[in-house]
């Protein structure tokens, strides 16, 4: 963390310097107000305008818009002034009691007098409002209190001797009052004192024995006083005791010790500092002391201390950014910017930095690049926050620690896209980072892990390897072994390390003592320690060859130590070894140049400094912290800006800006201003490549072709000497003035310098080799030019495809005929019918032919690609994917109408048994009759599928199957596998078909049948399902007459069934008759069970006991079929079958 002084600047009124007494700044609308002993108030205007831009940030309130104006009402000295933030009024108190509230007029533009009060005539020694702006709390000198509201009406008073000051706290329940002898007294909203805040463990005991100056709460401090964890006010003495408390009744407040006399402390507006100002102790040196200022972090830890030359200081305040601050110092008002430390780095235009998220510190990681002013990606690491941040040449390394653990830490590595190309644990906190082409090193305070990493591939993708081994800063014999590894890494040094920086080959490491340690890398091996360099060093940086060395304190320091023998002036012998301190103090950024061994920047305060060797440039008005400073440009960012906005995570469009060295912006001005050879004799006093190059392009701009070579020799551009080279063959100045412009980019401009010239064609090819292919199109059809034409839909379809526009990719290649492009868009895409159809319309022999025809065959249309194989020539290859595919027929055709060698048709036939069987081998039951009846009927071997459908039938009745749904389904499949069979020869079943199946030892009673009449099992499956529709229907005269019918299937189905639903179908039509048949038949078959038997004759009993069957009308119409020789209703229980007629006949 760094701080520095603006230019001070005094307050005063008509030319008469008066004494500024009180500030307060506006924490949301950053308007300062100071109070002078003359009772003038000043009101100034901070900030709230884009100090690049020159305008008012979206949302600004019409009083963060205010003038600087002067307030005119008090003639006493300003004693006390508080802020209203959420009404925009502000309330001021001067000696002898007035106190003035001030609210802007927005019909004028001015702040007015809205409320003036005295109830005491003496002075106001503090003022507050409540958090919600409702309330305000006024201690007179008296010891009055007085609480009001902010219309003026008066809520409670109150006395206390010795009162001082008041706070309220968050939620406005309580307020404090202190006194001038130390205590805290405790209100309520009643007025009612209800205790004291306890600053010590015993409460007899005092906090000090001096006077009590300031009481401060957190601005964000939650209404219930906030986390346990998180003290949120501030407690300061006069001798230097500050507290910090988390809450009034915190029973244990954290002391710190201040080394000076304090008179006033305030919170940044997040929180996260508390700025403690005073008058430092006396000294030899310094016997009446000096103003100071200390800030600390809101668990008390140190983190930056500033001296300045003036004797007091007793008034600060900070605004609502938390950058800047104004104090009073000796009656002047100064203004402090404070530069806190933040994570970010640079890479490849790609800016990284860390934000908060939901009041979590450095959650989130922000990807900006600076190029396009585009964010890239925004990355949250769940459960984890970043510590250090840290860039390579190509990637950037995060180091995150587990946010619940205490020792568990991570370093990632992304490359400019975002992606996270590499990961790894460490075991040291990583506080400090640095990497370079190879290695990666993460560092605690007292050891650090270097993590080797190479990558093998060309691609950011590809895989990396890793090698890691952890140092001691205070061991040079080695690495830490593996054993001592978890306990040596903790050991804690009394020389910690501050900083660390690593080139490609030397890694320096800053101890707090002021050594440096030097290290040869990638060897990792220790070379020297240097002493007493710079103390506590916070920045380290080596320039282009590691020969020098720039350290940077917390103080502002700055200095240059010569590692190895380097010139610090063009006739200076060679130093080493020394260290050398640049004049100016107040330094807080730098960097070196990426492209020269002599050239780096420093921030001074509010501006940057150029230096070469040691010798300074003008200053250049700066605030942004530096990113990269390359060819002689410094491309600086405003991280603090935009990290603390509204929206951190949307960087604006100019969150960057480029300065440039002084060589370069005379060499650009001398450039427009003088003649070439002026500018020429410039640079040759002041060498550099980047000014050669830009003098020679703007040499070759006015076509000065033989200065612009000599400027692109100097300058190392093998390119622009080949281009000059080639304009030299153009004889045309039209011509050359056209490739210029081209050369440059300013396409549209050449392009009209081409048509004046008559060279249309030279257009063409520029628009060409440019890619702007829509250009490029509209010329074409401007100029009916076919083969620009196709180019420029070649370009365009490319431009899509890119893009996975396949639609439109598609549509171009078509137009310019690539069918290779063709092809590769209807493959990503999957398009099976547009390959076919690409196939169709290649010629014959095409080679993308066979490529297609492979493709379509993985797909698994074989026939589409067995014909588009043998369009290419190469019927071996069709036959092969038509077996790859199991469609043996089609291989089999192309077998018999061409021949191949290896593939006649009875190899094909025994390839396809083969096959079939060894599938069907791999499986078990009816799945392998599933899969070779498929099989069988793909290659077309019908009679073979319905072989194995009624196996599988037979498999299903003998596993008492009563699905007849799937059953009469297994008989369709089979019985349309033998009409197909029938069809393949002509409507005819040859005897040996059917002695093929009447020979087979494995065969059933079933197959001898399916040849001769192959529906005979499905009509009785479809039979039973309609009888038993009609029965579920209530149908049971449709469902008897059925049932009936299913006699002529007994060979078929179960007869158990059949009875069975004739005399359910019998019962529910009351036909007694055909039940008692029915159900005879069932006592009276072979393989009915006794018990089953006994059974039914005792239902039989009981049924027909009640219900006889000779109460029928046997002229009733019976559901029984008609003989088929006399045509007279039968008995349905005498048939007689005599294959193949299938007929019912009586006796």
């Amino acid at each position: 963390m760094f701080a520095f002084v603006d230019p001070q600047k005094s307050l005063g009124h008509g030319g008469e310097i008066q004494q500024c007494t009180a500030l307060a700044w506006n924490k949301q609308t950053d308007l300062l107000i100071a109070g002078r002993g003359d009772g003038l108030l000043l009101l100034r205007n901070m900030g709230s305008k884009n100090r690049r831009s020159g305008t008012w940030a979206a949302g600004t309130s019409e009083a963060a818009k205010t003038e600087d104006q002067g307030l005119v009402n008090h003639k006493l000295e300003i004693r006390s002034i508080a802020w209203n933030p959420k009404f925009d009024v502000v309330a001021t108190g001067d000696l002898g009691g007035i106190v003035t509230v001030w609210k802007l007029e927005e019909s004028t533009g001015i702040w007015e007098n809205f409320m003036a009060t005295r109830a005491v005539q003496v002075a106001v020694m503090g003022m507050e409002w409540t958090k919600d702006g409702e309330c305000i709390g006024i201690v007179y000198e008296t010891g009055s209190i007085m609480v009001g509201k902010i219309d003026g009406m008066k809520l409670w008073s109150a006395e206390q001797k010795y009162a001082r000051i008041p706070a309220w706290s968050p939620d406005g329940s309580i307020l404090l009052v202190g006194t001038s002898l130390g205590q805290i007294f405790i209100y309520d909203k009643g007025s009612n004192n209800v205790g004291l805040v306890a600053l010590t463990r015993r409460p007899e005991e005092k906090p000090s024995d001096s006077l009590l100056i300031d009481m401060k709460w957190r601005p964000n401090s939650t209404p219930d006083g906030g986390k346990s964890s998180d003290p949120n006010l501030a407690v300061a003495f006069e001798d230097g005791k500050c507290f910090l408390l988390q809450g009034e009744d915190d029973p244990g407040p954290t002391m710190i010790q201040v080394p000076m006399m304090l008179t006033c402390i305030d919170w940044s507006a997040d929180g996260k500092l508390l700025a403690v100002a005073g008058k430092g102790r006396k000294t030899a040196a310094k016997p009446e002391g000096t103003a100071q200022l200390m800030l600390y972090s809101s668990y008390g830890r140190q983190e930056l201390i500033m001296r300045f030359e003036q004797k007091n200081m007793y008034g600060l305040s900070w605004n609502a950014t938390g950058l800047r601050i104004a104090v009073i110092m000796d009656g002047l008002l100064s203004f402090l910017t404070v530069k806190r430390p933040l994570k970010f780095c640079f890479f490849e235009n790609i800016l990284a930095y860390t934000c908060a998220k939901d009041d979590k510190e450095d959650a989130l990681l922000v990807l900006f690049n600076c190029k396009t002013e585009r964010k890239v990606t925004v990355k949250h690491y769940s459960g984890q926050g970043i510590v250090s941040l840290a860039a390579g040449p190509d990637f950037c390394v995060a180091g995150a620690k587990v946010l619940k653990e205490n020792s568990q830490y991570t370093i990632y590595m992304m490359n400019e896209t975002g992606a996270t190309a590499n990961v790894t644990s460490c075991q040291v906190e990583p506080l400090f980072l640095t990497a370079n082409e190879n290695q990666v090193i993460a560092a605690s305070r007292e050891a650090f892990l270097v993590w080797n990493f190479r990558q093998t591939g060309e691609s950011a993708t590809s895989r990396w390897e890793t090698n890691e081994r952890y140092f001691h800063i205070d061991d040079s014999h080695g690495f830490i072994d593996t054993k001592q590894k978890r306990q040596r890494v903790l050991e804690i040094s009394v020389d910690p390390i501050s900083a660390m920086t690593c080139s490609k080959d030397v890694l320096v490491v800053g101890r707090e003592s002021g050594n440096i340690v030097r290290y040869r890398l990638p060897q990792m091996t220790w070379e020297r320690e240097y002493t007493a360099v710079l103390a506590k060093a916070k920045k380290l940086g080596l320039n282009k060859d590691s020969s020098r060395l720039l350290l940077l304190n917390q103080e502002g320091q700055c200095c240059m130590y010569a590692l190895s023998e380097t010139k610090l002036a063009k006739d200076a012998p060679p130093v080493k070894d020394v260290k050398l301190n640049l004049e100016r103090h107040g330094i807080w950024n730098f960097a070196w140049a990426e492209d020269d061994l002599e050239l780096f920047v420093v921030a001074h305060k509010n501006s940057a400094v150029i230096y070469r060797n040691r010798d300074p440039e003008e200053p250049i008005a700066n605030e942004g912290y530096f990113c990269q400073f390359k060819n002689l440009e410094i491309r600086v960012a405003f991280v603090d800006e935009f990290v603390r906005s509204a929206n951190p995570t949307e960087p604006p469009t100019q969150a960057t800006k480029v300065l440039r060295v002084k060589s370069l912006r005379e060499t650009y001005h001398l450039m427009e201003t003088s003649s070439l050879v002026e500018a020429q004799r410039f640079v040759d006093t002041h060498p550099h490549p980047v000014l050669w190059n830009i003098l020679a392009d703007k040499a070759l701009q006015k076509l000065q072709l033989d200065l612009a070579e000599v400027c692109y020799i100097h300058g190392e551009n093998y390119r622009g000497t080949q281009f000059i080279n080639r304009l030299r063959k153009q004889k045309s100045d039209k011509v050359r003035q056209a490739e210029v412009s081209a050369h440059f980019g300013d396409l549209y401009r050449a392009e009209q310098e081409f048509n004046e010239a008559n060279r249309s064609d030279l257009a063409f090819d520029m628009r060409r080799i440019s890619g702007d292919w829509f250009r490029l199109q509209e010329m074409a059809d401007d100029d009916q030019n076919d083969m620009a034409l196709k180019n420029a839909h070649e370009g365009l379809g490319r431009y899509y495809y890119d893009r996975q526009s396949w639609d439109e990719a598609v549509k171009n290649f078509d137009h310019a005929r690539d069918y290779a492009a063709l092809y590769k868009c209807h493959m990503i895409s999957g398009d099976v019918g547009k390959l076919e159809e690409l196939a169709e319309i290649l010629p014959t022999g095409h080679p993308l032919l066979i490529e297609i025809g492979q493709l379509l065959g993985r797909y698994g249309h074989s026939k589409a690609s067995a014909k588009a194989l043998r369009r290419s020539d190469h019927p071996e290859l069709a036959v092969k994917v038509c077996l790859a595919n199991h469609d043996f027929p089609t291989a089999t055709e192309i077998a018999r109408s061409v021949d191949i060698e290896g593939f006649s048709p009875k190899t094909i036939s025994a390839l396809m048994n083969q096959a079939i069987k060894e599938q069907v081998a791999s499986q078990d039951g009816t799945k392998s009759l599933w899969d070779a009846s498929k099989l069988y009927y793909n290659a077309g071997s019908f009679l073979e599928s319905a072989k194995c459908l009624f196996q599988l039938l037979a498999l299903e009745v003998e596993n008492k199957s009563v699905d007849y749904v799937r059953l009469k389904k297994i008989s369709v499949l089979a019985a349309s596998a033998v009409e197909e069979n029938k069809n393949s020869l002509g409507n005819r079943v040859g005897a040996g078909d059917r002695r093929m199946v009447l020979d087979d030892e494995e065969s059933t009673s079933a197959e001898h049948l399916f040849l001769d009449d192959p529906w005979h099992a499905a009509e009785a499956y479809n039979l039973m399902i309609v009888a038993q529709t009609f029965y579920v229907q209530a149908d049971y005269g449709k469902a008897l007459r059925a049932a009936g019918t299913l006699c002529l299937y007994m060979d078929v189905l179960d007869p158990v069934h059949i009875f069975s639903t004739i005399a359910l179908a019998g019962t529910s039509l009351k036909r007694w008759d055909v039940v008692n048949e029915a159900l005879m038949r069932l006592v009276n078959m072979d393989g009915t069970t006794p018990a089953v038997r006994d059974e039914m004759e005792h239902f039989a009993d009981e049924l027909f006991a009640k219900c006889s069957p000779n109460d029928v009308d046997r002229d009733a119409a019976l559901p029984t079929p008609m003989c088929m020789k006399c045509k007279e209703r039968i008995s349905i229980w005498y048939r007689r079958f005599e294959a193949p007629t299938n007929n019912l006949e009586c006796f």
